[in-house]
């Protein structure tokens, strides 16, 4: 279950993982979130989906020219 989280804490979030330098790692800890998380927040606002907006990213095994492929499930 969430903790419930508002959008001006996801988006200060997003800020400081995207501009303080510091890891996602560091940042999450920090924020006491969990990476997964984080990074969620991070491929929502990158994607201009909002954080209202569930979504699933799911990452292929790399094909074997080495390339791996992500999908986006976007469920609004």
């Amino acid at each position: 279950m969430g903790t419930g989280r508002t959008d001006e804490f996801r988006k200060d979030a997003v800020r400081i993982a995207l501009t303080s330098g510091l890891t996602r790692r560091q940042v999450a800890d920090d924020l006491g979130v969990g990476l997964s998380t984080l990074n969620k927040w991070v491929t929502a606002h990158r994607s201009g989906l909002g954080f209202s907006t569930s979504f699933m990213v799911s990452v292929r095994p790399p094909r074997s020219d080495g390339v791996m492929e992500c999908l986006l499930d976007v469920h609004h």
